[in-house]
């Protein structure tokens, strides 16, 4: 996410600074023209950026924005990427008055995440939900909607809790049966795999890091919507066992309604 942010603002900044641990990662970065500038820790970048935007695994960016308030007195524009929001608009809220923050998650992504795959068009047309936070001031509110218009995507305002429990429907519950669905697959059925299951499991091949960050920084509404699929698969397994045909096709033609209904608002949206 990071590396494709970088590649779509590239030539629309005077200068893009990348920090990451892995000097291989900035170094591929600086012979792609992702960034124009590269730093192994985030103090030693501040001085040399206007924003500061952090794309990690969650609970990476939950300790940056601990670190920076402990330890950096300067003022800082300061963003996120991160695909789960109470606990970090926790962190953003507890930073000193000079900052001004702002929690961002761009509706998009692939499962593959390293910076080879970065890709410059990643965020046209997707939404991009934004949170206010306490230190969230006027100036910071514009720079990320300006940021968001750029891109390409659609700006949409939303609280923390809010977010949280719908992405854990969208997204985060998704990728757990994605995981589950590539556990379940029998050794031998190999050959008669088609692009339905693999249009199914692909979430599976997620970077298990981010994805354990975004489980266990929502793990309530997750538990939530646990609860209400199994209840789900039990009707559906009485009425299997019942051989009650009627009812389960009507379960079925539902869930296609909701399927489409989803596709045509999102066409109108993109």
């Amino acid at each position: 996410m990071g590396g494709s942010l970088a590649f779509a603002l590239r030539s629309l900044c005077k200068s893009i600074v990348g920090v990451d641990t892995n000097e291989d990662v900035l170094l591929y970065a600086m012979s792609e023209g992702i960034i124009d500038q590269k730093y192994d820790r985030i103090e030693n970048a501040l001085d040399a950026v206007d924003l500061v935007i952090l794309a990690t695994p969650v609970r990476e960016i939950i300790n940056t924005i601990n670190w920076l308030s402990e330890n950096i007195q300067q003022s800082i524009l300061l963003m996120d990427l991160g695909s789960t929001k109470v606990e970090i608009l926790s962190a953003m809220n507890k930073l000193p008055e000079h900052y001004e923050a702002i929690g961002g998650h761009p509706i998009c992504g692939k499962e593959k995440s390293t910076i080879q795959y970065a890709d410059p068009g990643l965020y046209r047309n997707a939404n991009f939900i934004l949170v206010k936070s306490s230190r969230t001031t006027s100036r910071m509110r514009i720079v990320a909607e300006e940021i968001v218009d750029v891109l390409g995507s659609i700006p949409v305002w939303m609280t923390a809790n809010l977010h949280d429990r719908y992405i854990a429907a969208t997204s985060n519950f998704p990728y757990l049966l994605s995981n589950l669905l590539s556990n379940s697959l029998p050794k031998l059925a190999g050959d008669v795999v088609g692009p339905g299951f693999l249009g199914m499991t692909r979430l599976s091949a997620s970077s298990i890091e981010m994805m354990m960050d975004i489980v266990i920084t929502n793990r309530v509404n997750i538990l939530e919507r646990i609860s209400e699929f199994s209840d789900q698969l039990t009707e559906v397994k009485g009425l299997l066992e019942n051989k009650n045909y009627v009812d389960l096709e009507s379960i079925l033609r539902n869930g296609k309604l909701n399927y489409l209904e989803v596709v045509e608002k999102s066409h109108k949206v993109n």
